[in-house]
């Protein structure tokens, strides 16, 4: 969640049926950038897995590039990161 006074942007997943819907949480997860790494966050009822592990409630853990992130057994995502390329 961005402070007061940061900018955040949202990702919104719209499930295809009601009992897939019913499992994701408003706010299911938070993916946040730290001077030195990426820091994955759930805030669900239903729980997130990372690489097959689930993780604590509202316990920053790091993501890598390649770590796949299971949203409530609903929905598999992998992180990928890249570099912008410089415009000239």
């Amino acid at each position: 969640r961005p402070k007061r006074g940061q900018q955040g942007c949202d990702l919104v997943v719209r499930c295809a049926d009601y009992a897939s819907s019913q499992r994701m949480s408003r706010l299911h997860l938070e993916i946040r950038r730290e001077p030195t790494a990426f820091l994955v966050v759930d805030r669900s009822r239903h729980g997130t897995w990372r690489n097959g592990q689930r993780l604590g409630v509202e316990q920053p853990s790091p993501l890598v590039p390649g770590d796949e992130l299971d949203l409530a057994r609903v929905l598999r995502m992998r992180f990928v990161l890249t570099l912008p390329t410089r415009l000239t």
